[in-house]
């Protein structure tokens, strides 16, 4: 289905309603040949049929003065079909900077790669049926990926963490260098795998349901202030916000916000336990590195650490646990500890007090900020 365009073309008067591709030497048609044909340039438009044109090949062979006098360019400023041709492959740009107008913006190179979307299928193909056929196909996949249902981002993530993890397209972001990490909180950066079937398969961890919110502790012996149990299956829901239909539990903010904070009144004192608080903060450097990520800023509270026998550290013990953190081996990386004040804690003259401490002396370059802590919206 390919046809060279001279200075007159026969169209049919009923031709068949599917994209047809023209083979089109746009070079040989001087600007007043085609003028005199504007009938065929209405026709085309019609039609869609595009008109394949090789702007750089006619430039060296010396049949157009330079790219900007090939019809192409005033083909493409009237809106007619133009698809640049796969014999100018090495350098796209310089042939698409050379047929559009200097007020030409990324619409018009939205358009050129639809021109060539649209009309690829039939390119070939030797028949009409087998062509239109092919476009149809082509038009439907198209349509599905525009409408989104089998394009992953345009779903709730937390409905599609499956399907994105298989996804060639994950695998190349693993690999690829990154930037910053900034405002991570230090409790949810390693992977909930890491959290679930580490941290709470270590012996000596309790469980306890007040006030309809899971709490975990370790205990040698656990405390009577909560009806506190060996850990059961239910705790893997109550340490995720993910869940097989989001859209309806998290239906508003405060939802998805009383979820949240559910999740890390679950964990505090989980992850105040000293082995824990530091093994999970070496894991949340490790998976940061494995990424490539090349700086992290880590909010973490001031509250205390405490050991199996029940004995506490106060911030202090938060800060000193953090910069005799291990090091990772080949790992350069400014671990910042960013500290969140609540809102009652910022009232507080006491909290007010505990910064200006001298006591903090020893960790002012660990030390970057205040973070206002609670719901933002």
């Amino acid at each position: 289905m390919l046809t060279k365009v001279k200075t007159r073309i026969d169209l049919p008067l009923n031709p068949p309603r599917c994209f047809s591709y023209v083979q089109a030497r746009l070079s040989q048609i001087s600007n007043e040949e085609r003028k005199s044909v504007p009938l065929f340039w209405k026709l085309m438009q019609q039609l869609d049929i595009a008109l394949e044109v090789c702007p750089i090949s006619n430039y060296v062979l010396g049949l157009v003065e330079t790219m900007r006098n090939h019809p192409a360019a005033s083909l493409f400023a009237s809106g007619s079909p133009v698809v640049v041709s796969n014999d100018d492959p090495y350098d796209f740009y310089e042939a698409f900077m050379g047929i559009i107008s200097v007020n030409s913006d990324l619409k018009s190179l939205k358009q050129l790669a639809i021109n060539s979307d649209l009309q690829q299928p039939e390119q070939t193909t030797t028949s009409e049926c087998v062509g239109q056929m092919a476009s149809q196909a082509w038009q439907m996949e198209r349509l599905r990926f525009i409408i989104g249902h089998s394009f992953l981002p345009s779903h709730n993530f937390m409905e599609v963490i499956p399907e994105i993890e298989k996804s060639e397209v994950l695998k190349i972001l693993r690999d690829m260098l990154k930037g910053a990490v900034l405002h991570a909180n230090g409790f949810a950066i390693a992977s909930l795998d890491y959290r679930f079937y580490n941290l709470t398969y270590r012996e000596n961890l309790y469980v306890c349901d007040k006030n309809s919110t899971l709490r975990l502790k370790f205990f040698d012996v656990p405390s009577y202030d909560c009806n506190w149990e060996l850990l059961s299956k239910k705790i893997k829901r109550s340490m995720t916000m993910v869940t097989e239909n989001p859209n309806s539990v998290y239906n508003t903010v405060d939802k998805a916000w009383e979820k949240f904070d559910s999740v890390f009144k679950a964990w505090k004192f989980l992850i105040s336990y000293r082995p824990v608080f530091e093994d999970l903060h070496y894991c949340n450097l490790q998976e940061l590195y494995e990424d490539n990520v090349m700086y992290a800023e880590i909010r973490s509270t001031l509250s205390s650490i405490y050991d199996l026998d029940g004995k506490g550290a106060g911030p202090m013990g938060i800060m000193s646990a953090n910069s005799d953190l291990r090091s990772l081996k080949q790992l350069m990386i400014n671990s910042l500890t960013y500290s969140s004040l609540s809102k009652r804690q910022q009232r507080s003259a006491l909290g007010k007090r505990q910064v200006k401490h001298s006591k903090w002396d020893a960790f002012v370059a660990k030390l970057a900020n205040y973070d206002e802590l609670g719901q933002q919206t």
